[in-house]
């Protein structure tokens, strides 16, 4: 098994990660809390793959993991980047605050952060690419890579196709949820080849994308109903 940390808090996608991931006995050695407020809207609900209801620490609990615990919110903070120092592994799953970039001191620890991505790089790169890809008539694809410096440019591990799934909610269940089986993939890949070298992304001169309007997302999720 490959041995890996993982960043986890209270988001749909933290709870996706670790319930998918220990579902199916990948479970991380090392395990950073970080510990905020955060429930879904309560018209949300789905307990397919994964419960949106159970949170990031129930999940901890009910699988007995050790974890560190912080309130500490920016990733960037030094008291993230030195407990994040102490640990052992090589490859920690980013599956942390959203919205935050991983900046120059926190890259330089020595560790490869594993972050999946709803986007096909390189064409779809930046932000809220999912709707994007939708728009575009595009299938979904989840691109898992290690973070570098520059906005999703970082080694690729694989690239990995979806369909929608009709009358789910994107943003808190179906994003998530094909990261989640994205990391899972990902990590299965590199188990089974363990002399595995990542690749580096195709060069491309498009732009990242930016958030999406209002009315365009709405146009995509309409979409998915048809």
């Amino acid at each position: 098994m490959v041995n890996f940390g993982i960043i986890l808090n209270e988001s749909a996608r933290s709870r996706a990660y670790i319930q998918i991931l220990c579902k199916n006995g990948v479970f991380p050695k090392s395990i950073l809390y970080i510990s905020n407020a955060w429930e879904p809207p309560l018209e949300i609900s789905y307990a397919g793959e994964f419960n949106i209801r159970e949170t990031t620490g129930e999940t901890i609990t009910k699988y007995n993991l050790s974890c560190v615990k912080t309130n500490e919110t920016n990733i960037n903070s030094p008291i993230i980047i030195n407990i994040l120092k102490s640990f052992e592994e090589d490859i920690i799953v980013f599956g942390g605050p959203g919205g935050q970039i991983l900046k120059k001191d926190i890259l330089n620890i020595g560790k490869n952060f594993l972050h999946a991505h709803p986007g096909k790089v390189p064409e779809y790169r930046g932000s809220t690419t999912l709707y994007y890809t939708i728009l575009n008539n595009h299938k979904p694809n989840v691109s898992v890579f290690y973070l570098s410096k520059e906005i999703d440019e970082g080694d690729l591990i694989g690239i990995y196709e979806y369909n929608i799934i009709k009358e789910i909610n994107i943003d808190y269940i179906f994003d998530p949820l094909i990261r989640a089986q994205s990391i899972l993939k990902a990590l299965n890949k590199l188990k089974q080849n363990p002399d595995f070298t990542k690749e580096k992304q195709p060069t491309s001169n498009d732009l990242p994308y930016f958030v999406i309007h209002p009315i365009l997302k709405h146009i995509a999720i309409n979409k998915t109903k048809q």
